[in-house]
């Protein structure tokens, strides 16, 4: 193939069909961008979180005396009181995700979609997930299948007493490169009887394209 770290003389340096200093360029870019633009980005989500818990915090405490407890502990019931209000869709995304999966977070998420049978969730290309080939790094394709399949899976397990569910093997199939906005969707039909499962999610780019299909066992 065309992989190759010197060619002849010592001169042909690349990595696959890049040569490796556009690909040292670009990291020190990616580098730089995420140094500066992160922190800014967390700032900013700072203060949108504070106004949207302002909004919505009267709703949430008349949610919560009129209902109980239980909106909050069922996805799609939170997601889809959220929804509701000013500001709640993007308090679901950026806090409440963040409380129960900080890591994840990292990809910044956005679930537009959680029932018992399916989910959505799409990512932006965002500097820091990003490989050396200005793409989509391919450990942010897999926590996104993980994440996908885990909206519908535990919201099914929520609505069912003494079931809980955790992954036990993640496998990802990698078709394209993942660039611009990616969003992963699946479809379950969680069985009546507690055992193994196994769930898909799909990762699609912008322009309908798989580039990506993540098989989760739970």
């Amino acid at each position: 193939g065309d992989s190759r770290l010197f060619g002849e003389g010592g001169r042909d340096i690349s990595f696959g069909s890049v040569p490796i200093q556009v690909l040292a360029k670009r990291m020190v870019l990616d580098a730089a961008l995420s140094t500066f633009v992160k922190p800014i980005v967390g700032i900013v989500d700072f203060v949108r979180i504070v106004l949207a818990l302002v909004i919505c915090i009267l709703p949430i405490i008349f949610r919560y005396i009129s209902k109980g407890k239980r909106t909050f502990t069922r996805l799609d019931e939170l997601h889809t009181f959220l929804s509701s209000l000013p500001g709640g869709r993007y308090l679901f995304n950026r806090f409440f995700l963040w409380l129960n999966t900080t890591y994840t977070e990292t990809m910044r998420p956005n679930v537009t979609k959680v029932s018992q049978t399916e989910a959505c969730v799409y990512i932006d290309d965002n500097v820091w997930i990003r490989n050396p080939f200005g793409s989509i790094h391919a450990a942010a394709l897999a926590n996104l299948a993980e994440l996908t399949t885990a909206m519908a899976v535990l919201c099914a397990t929520q609505h069912r007493k003494g079931v809980r569910a955790i992954p036990t093997r993640i496998d990802v199939e990698y078709l394209k490169k993942a660039r611009g906005r990616i969003t992963g969707t699946t479809k379950i039909n969680l069985p009546t009887v507690s055992g193994p499962y196994q769930s898909i999610a799909e990762m699609k780019n912008s322009k309908g394209e798989v580039v990506s299909k993540g098989t989760v066992s739970w």
